[in-house]
């Protein structure tokens, strides 16, 4: 059996901005635009409304394609806080 066994953490942190109502989220993703059009359904909000930041990524080797559900859940939190 071969599994994904990539070399750093995942990890998402986000801010949401309640005046201007738009979220910034830094995620170690390999596809931010994946991310960006998820969280755009998942909290309906306009795509221009959202913001991600993929910083200088390590070894994915593919198991950070995917939109992945913390990412999200970063997202919902932030905008709840």
């Amino acid at each position: 059996e071969v599994n994904h066994a990539h070399m750093e953490p995942s990890a998402a942190v986000a801010r949401w901005d309640d005046f201007d109502q738009r979220l910034e989220i830094w995620c170690s993703t390999q596809v931010p635009y994946y991310v960006h059009k998820d969280l755009a359904a998942t909290m309906k909000l306009d795509m221009s409304r959202i913001r991600v930041i993929k910083p200088m990524l390590g070894g994915g080797f593919g198991a950070k394609t995917e939109t992945q559900s913390y990412e999200l859940i970063c997202g919902l939190l932030a905008r709840k806080a």
